[in-house]
């Protein structure tokens, strides 16, 4: 046996070893958004014929292969693309790039931290777009000056709920800033922005392998834009940012469409699933196009609920902010996943009722 099959396989005893801490706790994770099905196979079989000796030499710097192979799946060219280690590196290079300290940077409510972070590192001026009173962000009110910068999450991180590809290209005939389309969550909703960048110049998408293809631990992303757009960002970019073995992970769940397009479908159907059955017992569920709902009872407080589920050791998110108060955040989980929360859910709601 090879040294780098050797360490596969200690590596993979440990994996599993710390999976059966998680059966012996028997908890259900549904509070941080991840994919519940599998890597794809591939990945194994590609890690297992690695030489480890190659870590001792500095990787391709220009990640043409990975970015080769992305362009592929998306019908783009390879200079459209720029991979990143993770969201936050991404959204580095582009406000070190593009957007000088005089820009303005709008933000639709609700919205994540990291963006409003980020924007302060910058030193840039952070003007928050008010929801309507649906959760839904009217375009159209979008400040529209050419020294603007507004950041979507399409669909949104925080609701699940998603502008339609017609609205935002009706809104980029007109506005004359740079638009910034996060598209993390985009593999659920069946709209992508992506041909947006062959029309208009002034626009930038973000897209991460971490939910959609259940790799949050390779922390991958990758910068979508013009030829143009992208050697001004390439500029700035940190020389050997992706590491040979995120690389190889990458490049081998890119490449496995029929895994990916499987554990798509599962998880669309299951959140069909879920709404409906949270629907019946009483939830007000926002249109989800994401990997998770967003839900609010009208009959038991948010808050008990989420602390009984924590109890029995099933996690979803509850936000306490003011925004999205009251509101809990569920994950679509597997078919068992779900069936146990619902199962649960019909519990405490008895047992509420019956005070």
């Amino acid at each position: 046996m090879t040294n780098s099959s050797s360490c596969i396989k200690i590596y993979n005893h440990f994996y599993l070893f710390l999976g059966s801490i998680a059966i012996i706790k028997n908890s259900i994770n549904l509070h941080k958004n991840e994919n519940p099905y599998p890597i794809s196979k591939n990945i194994l079989k590609a890690l297992d014929k690695f030489n480890l000796e190659n870590l001792r030499f500095y990787q391709n710097i220009n990640r043409t292969l990975l970015s080769e192979t992305l362009a592929y799946n998306l019908g783009l060219n390879l200079e459209n693309i720029l991979p990143t280690n993770g969201t936050y590196e991404a959204f580095t290079y582009i406000f070190n790039a593009l957007i000088s300290k005089s820009k303005n940077v709008y933000l639709p409510s609700p919205t994540q931290k990291m963006y409003e972070n980020i924007t302060k590192k910058f030193g840039n001026k952070c003007h928050i777009l008010e929801h309507e009173d649906d959760y839904t962000l009217n375009l159209s009110k979008a400040i529209n000056a050419k020294n603007s910068v507004l950041i979507l999450t399409n669909p949104s991180s925080l609701t699940g709920m998603s502008i339609s590809i017609k609205e935002i290209d009706d809104f980029l005939s007109e506005y004359q800033g740079l638009l910034i389309i996060d598209e993390t969550y985009t593999m659920f909703s069946g709209e992508t922005a992506i041909n947006l960048i062959k029309k208009y110049n002034n626009v930038i998408i973000t897209r991460s392998i971490s939910i959609s293809h259940s790799l949050p631990g390779v922390r991958l992303s990758f910068i979508i834009s013009n030829e143009e757009t992208i050697k001004k960002i390439n500029k700035v970019k940190t020389p050997y940012n992706i590491s040979t073995l995120a690389e190889i992970i990458a490049i081998e769940a890119l490449r496995d469409t029929k895994n990916t397009f499987n554990n798509t479908v599962h998880i669309i159907n299951m959140r069909k699933e879920l709404i409906s059955n949270l629907s019946k017992l009483g939830f007000i569920v926002m249109p989800s196009k994401s990997n998770f709902v967003l839900a609010k009872s009208v009959s038991i407080p948010s808050f008990e609920l989420f602390k009984y589920l924590e109890k029995e050791n099933i996690f979803i998110r509850y936000f306490e902010e003011s925004t999205l108060k009251d509101w809990l955040r569920i994950s679509v989980g597997s078919e068992k996943d779900n069936s146990i929360l619902i199962s649960k859910i019909k519990y405490f709601i008895k047992s509420y009722q019956d005070k």
